[in-house]
């Protein structure tokens, strides 16, 4: 377990840890919060890191059934509306030249 602080404008530090939430080799366990009026905000994350997590496959069913498998690397998956997600990685091949 690592022991992460990051201390800002609570404006520029909801999106950092929200990107840190994103990726899908590190996970969150928890966090602590405390708000300063002068300095900002300030969050403690208690995080794994999992590198070996970086590589995720990804599966799509075509109308006629059959399964077409991605494997990304560092894959990061958002929800924009309910139901409707956008999925980005990075695509490889170990066979390439």
């Amino acid at each position: 377990m690592l022991k992460v602080q990051v201390e800002g404008q609570m404006e520029k530090v909801q999106p950092f840890l929200s990107d840190l939430k994103q990726r899908s080799q590190i996970e969150l366990l928890k966090n602590e919060t405390k708000i300063h009026e002068e300095e900002g905000i300030r969050v403690i994350c208690y995080v794994d890191h999992n590198p070996e997590k970086r590589v995720k496959t990804v599966q799509l069913s075509t109308i006629d059934g059959n399964k077409i498998q991605l494997p990304l690397m560092d894959l990061i998956q958002v929800e924009m509306d309910k139901g409707k997600k956008i999925i980005t990685g990075r695509s490889f091949d170990i066979f390439g030249s």
